[in-house]
């Protein structure tokens, strides 16, 4: 099972404690949510995914440097989701550290 956070708010403007996002994980296209959970798909088109290894207060700056280096290499911030996937359990990273992949939807200058 892969675990994700999907964020409705952009960094750039919103203040980290008024962020809303949705905890969320993958699933098969044939469960039907009830009650309390929904689905949704993510958008599609083109990402820029950045890999990072962090501490909880190291996600800010990531999400940060991931938009510098769109703005770096000629893209800027496209309409869709932004995500994290989580790629580990960090309880069990020797530093309880998060392996994550930041996700960032993309246009072409």
């Amino acid at each position: 099972m892969r675990l994700l956070s999907v964020y409705h708010d952009d960094p750039r403007v919103t203040p980290v404690d008024k962020l809303t996002a949705d905890a969320a994980m993958f699933v098969p296209e044939e469960m039907k949510p009830e009650g309390f959970i929904g689905s949704y798909r993510l958008s599609g088109g083109l990402y820029a995914v950045g890999r990072f290894e962090l501490s909880m207060s190291e996600f800010p700056a990531a999400w940060m440097a991931m938009f510098d280096l769109l703005e770096e290499n000629g893209c800027k911030c496209g309409y869709g989701h932004h995500y994290e996937i989580y790629q580990n359990n960090h309880d069990e990273h020797p530093e309880k550290k998060f392996i994550v992949d930041i996700c960032i939807p993309v246009e072409p200058v």
